[in-house]
């Protein structure tokens, strides 16, 4: 695992989010910020997972509900903003499982969904045996296999019965799934290990990565994290860059987007850790992400790419936290270890309203 001091600047800068953004009411700070009395340390043996020995103790308790719907489906619930904050966890056809659908349910209003269980939130990276052979892998792309799952009361760390299709209720809910990463179409040949432990609490997901390369592989530009949104619901998009200060792009929307699918212009080149999503049908949900270890996510900003949004579809919109090479490989060794942490958050602000940007 990698050294991760330069988490503790990051955390430092947390109180500053959103101070540049007068669109949107500072609710969302208070609402989408870590404590600013969490801190990080090494582990001693290098080997702890970092969220078990830091931050999970901050993570803010909160009732949450999960069920199993059926064999490919969890669905995961949350009583808050006066509403039912839906998310489901789903199985994928070659049997690994993945965060999937987000939907909020208003008392006495109609469900809106923000995100279908149609792409990834997690990783997915270009990888090859050599340079010339990469591919897709792992995530929304197959060539990932499950080795094992367990859901777990992240308070008690008793493991949950779910066959019996009963809700379960928990303050805090812990899943924590093993995986293995494998070439393109090559089951049997492996090169990365990689437990997933996932935090629902709230209105907010964790999700930490613990990788280890298992044999010298070559990669190029690749997804340590991710966000797929309704474009609605996602048009307006503020980095919080390193340098201290914010940056805002504003997407087509829904009536606007002429491109053919997956040929939209993508928001490329943005050195941050955090970033704010929210859009022109309803400004008041709105979406945070955070990454909280620079090296591992994103190798420090090397890349020309960095943290992007891509104006994908007619219908949706997607963030990336990038790592690797724009073009060209690079070689990874054996034995190399990785930790990856990810926060997503979920925000209603009544008093937010949504100004278009000047031409």
């Amino acid at each position: 695992m990698k050294k991760l001091a330069l988490l503790l600047a990051v955390l430092m800068l947390l109180p500053l989010m959103f101070a540049c953004d007068p669109k949107v009411s500072e609710e969302s700070v208070k609402d989408s910020s870590l404590e600013e009395s969490q801190t990080t340390s090494e582990t001693v043996s290098g080997e702890e997972s970092m969220i078990e020995t830091n931050y999970v103790d901050e993570i803010e308790r909160h009732p949450t509900t999960i069920v199993k719907r059926d064999d490919s489906t969890y669905v995961i619930t949350t009583e808050l903003y006066d509403g039912v904050f839906t998310r489901t966890f789903y199985k994928r056809a070659w049997g690994t499982w993945n965060i999937g659908a987000m939907s909020f349910k208003p008392n006495g209003g109609s469900e809106i969904t923000f995100v279908a269980a149609s792409t990834d939130w997690e990783y997915v990276f270009r990888a090859g045996k050599t340079a010339g052979s990469i591919a897709f892998c792992g995530g929304n792309h197959e060539n990932e296999k499950m080795i094992d799952i367990k859901f777990i009361d992240g308070e008690t760390d008793e493991e949950l019965s779910l066959d019996d299709k009963k809700p379960v209720t928990v303050d805090l809910l812990k899943i924590v799934e093993n995986t293995e990463i494998y070439y393109n179409q090559t089951p049997d040949d492996v090169f990365a290990k990689v437990e997933r432990i996932y935090y629902y609490a709230g209105n907010s997901i964790y999700n930490e990565c613990n990788y280890e390369i298992v044999q010298n592989t070559h990669f190029s530009l690749s997804y340590t994290a991710m966000l797929p949104i309704d474009k609605s619901y996602g048009t307006r998009i503020i980095y919080e860059l390193q340098n201290g200060t914010s940056r805002e792009w504003t997407s087509e929307t829904v009536e606007s987007f002429t491109y053919k699918n997956f040929e939209g212009p993508s928001d490329k080149g943005n050195a941050a850790l955090a970033v704010k999503i929210f859009g022109y049908k309803d400004p008041r949900y709105q979406f945070g992400v955070e990454v909280f270890t620079k090296e591992d996510s994103t190798d420090n900003f090397k890349n020309t790419s960095k943290t992007f949004y891509w104006d994908m579809s007619k219908g949706q919109n997607k963030l990336y936290f990038s790592r690797f090479p724009d073009s060209g490989t690079e070689l990874v060794k054996k034995g190399e270890k990785w930790n990856t942490i990810t926060k997503w958050d979920f925000n209603f602000v009544e008093d937010a309203v949504y100004e278009e940007p000047e031409a």
